[in-house]
C-alpha cells in the first residue's frame, strides 16, 4: 500500500516525539510489515526514532500467463 509522503511525514513526526522507540519497515527485516511504537522508559530519557520516510519503490506490475501463453523460465 502506497501512503503519499505528505501524510506520513507529519505522522513520523508524532511518533517520535510520543514514543521512546519508533522503528520503521526500514529498519530491519523484522518489522518490514509495521511499525514499531513503543513507552519503554530508558536511562536519561534516551529515546531512538528510525523512520525514514521516503518515497516507496514502483514495482512492475505482472501478470499470470493466459491459457495456452508459455511460462517464463
Amino acid at each position: 500500500m502506497e501512503v503519499a509522503t505528505a501524510w506520513r511525514a507529519p505522522v513520523r513526526a508524532t511518533a517520535c516525539a510520543r514514543f521512546s522507540t519508533v522503528l520503521s519497515p526500514c529498519f530491519d527485516g523484522n518489522h518490514e510489515e509495521h511499525v514499531h511504537v513503543d513507552l519503554a522508559e530508558r536511562h536519561g530519557g534516551y529515546k531512538t526514532c528510525e523512520w525514514q520516510v521516503r518515497e516507496p519503490v514502483k514495482l512492475a506490475k505482472t501478470t499470470a500467463p493466459q491459457e495456452g501463453e508459455p511460462q517464463a523460465a
